[in-house]
C-alpha cells in the first residue's frame, strides 16, 4: 500500500487470486495475513477516501478442536497449584508490563510483525474447560501476520527463540520462532546478526506455566516465560509396559 489499496491477492485452501492492481508499483508497503487452514475467517474492516481503499484488515474467529481429556483436565490442575519458574525476560523492560503467569494450555499463537518487528503477541489458552484468548500484548500495527494453530492437547511448546533490535533508543522484538513436540513455526520477522538473541528451551514435556514481558508504541519490547517443574512422578506414558516370553530359544514380545 502507499497510502491507497494498489495490490491486492487472495489465497485458499485451494488456490490463489490476483494480484489485482499494479505489481511494478515501487512506493508500497507489503502486508501478508497467514489465517491458517482451518475454518477462521471471520470478516473485514477498514477505511476509504476518496474512492480508493485506505486501509484493510479481517477478523478470525477461534476454531480449535473441542477436545477434553484427562490429561488436559489433570495438567490445568496441576499447573495451577504449582510454584513458576520466571525465565527472563529477554530484551530491555522500561515500557508497560503484561503478564499470563499460570496461563498454561497453549492452543494459539496470533503473530503481528513486518521484516524487524514484531508488532504484538496474543495467545489462545484453555481454561477450565474452554477456551479464553488473551489481551493483545503490542501495538495494533500489522503488516504480515501469522495464527500459529497447535494440535491441542496433543502438541504443546518445548522451546522460544528470538532476536532483538534497538531503535531510536528502544529495545524492539525484531524476530521470534515456536518450537514444539511436533515442529517448528518461524521465524516471524527477521533473526538479526548480532548478540542479542534468546533461545529458552522447556524441555520435553509439557512444562509451559505462561508467558510475561513488556511493551511500548512500537511493538513486543521483551518477552520471558513461566515454566512449570516437571517431576518424574507427574510424567504419565502412554504405552503400557511390554513382557517378554521366550519361545524356543527366542524372545517374542507379548
Amino acid at each position: 500500500m502507499d497510502g491507497n489499496s494498489t495490490i491486492l491477492s487472495f489465497g485458499t485452501n485451494k488456490g490463489s487470486y490476483g494480484p489485482f492492481g499494479n505489481p511494478s508499483s515501487t512506493n508500497v508497503k507489503h502486508f501478508n495475513f497467514q489465517i491458517g487452514n482451518q475454518f477462521t475467517f471471520g470478516g473485514f474492516y477498514g477505511s476509504t477516501s476518496g474512492g480508493y481503499i485506505d486501509s484493510m484488515g479481517i477478523y478470525m474467529k477461534i476454531h480449535c478442536k473441542e477436545e477434553e481429556d484427562e490429561f488436559a483436565i489433570y495438567s490445568t490442575y496441576q499447573k495451577r497449584n504449582m510454584d513458576m519458574i520466571t525465565v527472563g525476560p529477554a530484551g530491555v523492560q522500561v515500557g508497560t508490563l503484561w503478564d499470563e503467569t499460570g496461563r498454561t494450555e497453549a492452543a494459539q499463537i496470533f503473530v503481528s510483525y513486518n521484516h524487524d518487528t514484531v508488532f504484538s503477541l496474543q495467545f489462545l489458552f484453555y481454561e477450565n474447560g474452554k477456551f479464553v484468548m488473551s489481551n493483545k500484548h503490542g501495538t495494533n500495527e500489522c503488516e504480515s501476520f501469522c495464527a500459529v494453530t497447535f494440535d491441542y492437547p496433543t502438541e504443546f511448546l518445548t522451546s522460544i527463540s528470538g532476536s532483538f533490535r534497538k531503535a531510536y533508543g528502544y529495545s524492539i522484538l525484531s524476530s521470534i520462532s515456536f518450537g514444539t513436540n511436533m515442529g517448528s513455526y518461524g521465524p516471524f520477522g527477521a533473526p538479526k546478526a548480532d548478540p542479542n538473541k534468546f533461545t529458552f528451551k522447556m524441555g520435553n514435556y509439557p512444562s509451559l506455566g505462561g508467558f510475561h514481558g513488556s511493551k511500548h508504541h512500537l511493538g513486543v519490547e521483551s518477552f520471558g516465560v513461566y515454566m512449570k517443574p516437571i517431576t518424574t512422578s507427574m510424567i504419565h506414558f502412554k504405552d503400557p509396559p511390554v513382557k517378554v516370553k521366550k519361545e524356543g530359544g527366542q524372545e517374542k514380545k507379548v
